[in-house]
């Protein structure tokens, strides 16, 4: 989310301006029309220098005059990052600002910078798969919460209730983005509190991870951030609750000093990990990971007394989006993807990669590629997870691979040599036409089993999968089916009312032998498409 802001200003000439008394003022320049060049006086994302209508989208070169969610004499697309944008109409390059480095996007026919706009969603025909394992969906998030809710992440707090925390909003409308939270009775398989309002402070705040301590203290990191689309103030903040109800104060988990400098859209992604510290097994260390546009890659930092402070961060390589485990000696592991100087949705410049660290995250090892190098990686719908299965000595890590096409296919690889080598293998049993995403994994310590979920649209609606895979990876059992109804609408473009998020979730609850998948669905209310929070469960085998 690079920002390149521009600053318009108009300057007023009066009589007795330059030119002496009489001076007419100089003609003003047309207002931009759909794919014009635009400029505005502010970093919203607002009407600036375009015609009545539009909003000037300052972020790519030039400036870009369009629309969001709708479109008057244009072609409405996904764009990878913004939103479901209207987009001028071409069929060549010379159509666009070549100039400028627009292009004719091939899919949509709309013009646009290279590898700004999302790919078209395949189109396929397999039979949607059988609900099997798991019980009715049923939604963590209503229309109370808000106009569309996303990016679940969930833990088992002490008490053995399930607890997801989801952001809510949409980010590119302007201040209107925050947290809520839902709990589900593990005895009941029932949801007792829901569409609660988590509000602290910044405007907007996003990207949300849950993770609990040794005694089952639940831990919430978030993004917070002002100014809506401006990006001002960003922080990562941590917060924490005995009991998913009452939260204590939050505190600033992010080095500013180090990774944003004053800067808007400094940093992103934030996730949380929390393990033994290594250096005194009775305590725990929480770590904080994201990526900083500012210092480059993903950074870490670490927190010694239970989140009250955190330490100055260190880099952990040169990624886009992280997920951490920290195993019972103190080991912390790490993946990330990172992309290439190709195409940020798909080449073989991107990769998935591993790394830990053995000193309480003060430093990491050099990185080890799981991706193969000629493997290409979807960066955005990525979202790779690290699972380590300690007694078995094994290492996994889920993501998908495919390029630009969206034909995407969900890999599990392991490792059987802490990390040094790799093996990988497919987890979707269908044919490569569709795309799957957004993976998660979690690992059952008593079978070795790993319990993989993910998003795909192999019967040409959404629908969340599942497989359970084998110890060692080898074999991954057949798929199926974990939510009970087919999506409203299957696109890659993202902070819109139809974005399906950046993540989704799944947890073992060892002590009751369930299986909890959560996930953003899109659904139709009153005729109109938005998401809301899904959570299903499965009893272990």
């Amino acid at each position: 989310m690079k920002s390149s802001w521009l600053l318009f200003v108009v300057a007023a000439l009066g009589s007795c301006g330059p030119g002496g008394p009489g001076a007419k003022e100089p003609p003003r320049p047309p207002p931009g029309q759909l794919g014009d060049a635009c400029t505005s006086s502010t970093t919203a994302f607002d009407q600036g220098t375009c015609g009545p209508g539009l909003r000037c989208y300052t972020q790519i070169p030039g400036g870009y005059c369009t629309s969001v969610g709708s479109c008057r004499g244009g072609t409405l697309f996904d764009a990878v990052l913004p939103a479901e944008l209207c987009g001028k109409g071409c069929l060549a390059d010379s159509d666009c600002r070549s100039t400028e480095g627009y292009v004719c996007d091939a899919q949509w026919k709309v013009c646009a910078p290279p590898a700004f706009a999302a790919p078209k969603a395949p189109v396929c025909s397999a039979p949607a798969l059988a609900r099997k394992a798991f019980a009715k969906s049923v939604p963590l998030s209503t229309a109370k919460s808000g106009a569309n809710t996303f990016d679940p992440t969930v833990a088992i707090d002490r008490a053995g209730d399930l607890i997801a925390a989801y952001a809510v909003g949409v980010p590119i409308a302007g201040n209107n983005v925050a947290l809520a939270k839902a709990t589900v009775g593990a005895n009941e398989l029932s949801i007792v509190d829901q569409d609660h309002a988590l509000t602290f402070e910044h405007a907007n705040k996003i990207d949300p991870s849950l993770a609990t301590d040794r005694t089952g203290k639940l831990y919430l990191v978030w993004l917070g951030f002002d100014g809506g689309l401006a990006g001002e103030n960003m922080q990562v903040l941590l917060s924490t609750s005995d009991d998913g109800v009452t939260w204590s104060k939050p505190v600033v988990a992010s080095d500013s000093a180090t990774d944003c400098g004053g800067k808007p859209h400094c940093i992103s992604n934030p996730t949380v990990a929390i393990g033994p510290d290594r250096a005194a097994l009775k305590s725990d260390v929480i770590y904080v990971f994201y990526q900083s546009q500012v210092s480059g890659g993903i950074r870490a930092t670490h927190s010694n007394d239970g989140g009250g402070s955190f330490s100055q961060s260190v880099p952990v390589g040169p990624g886009f989006l992280a997920d951490a485990e920290v195993t019972s000696s103190g080991k912390l592991h790490v993946v990330y993807v990172a992309a290439g100087a190709g195409s940020k949705l798909g080449d073989a410049g991107n990769g998935v990669y591993y790394t830990n660290s053995s000193d309480g995250g003060a430093s990491f090892v050099a990185p080890v590629r799981i991706s193969s190098e000629n493997e290409s990686v979807p960066v955005y719908f990525s979202s790779p997870q690290v699972v380590v299965d300690v007694p078995r000595r094994l290492l996994y890590a889920v993501y998908p691979q495919g390029s630009a096409d969206g034909k995407w296919e969900i890999i599990l690889a392991t490792s059987k040599d802490g990390g040094v080598t790799w093996s990988r293998g497919g987890v979707n049993d269908d044919s490569p036409c569709a795309s799957h995403m957004l993976p998660s994994a979690a690992l059952d310590p008593a079978t070795g089993k790993v319990h993989v979920i993910w998003v795909e649209n192999r019967s040409g609606a959404g629908q969340v999968a599942y497989s359970a895979c084998n110890t060692g990876g080898e074999k991954c059992g057949k798929n199926e089916a974990v939510s009970d109804t087919a999506f409203a609408s299957f696109g890659f473009g993202r902070n819109s009312a139809k974005w399906l998020g950046d993540a989704i979730d799944v947890v073992v609850d060892s002590k009751r032998k369930q299986l909890h998948a959560v996930w953003t669905q899109t659904i139709s209310d009153n005729g109109t498409i938005t998401s809301r929070v899904y959570t299903a469960a499965a009893k272990l085998k």
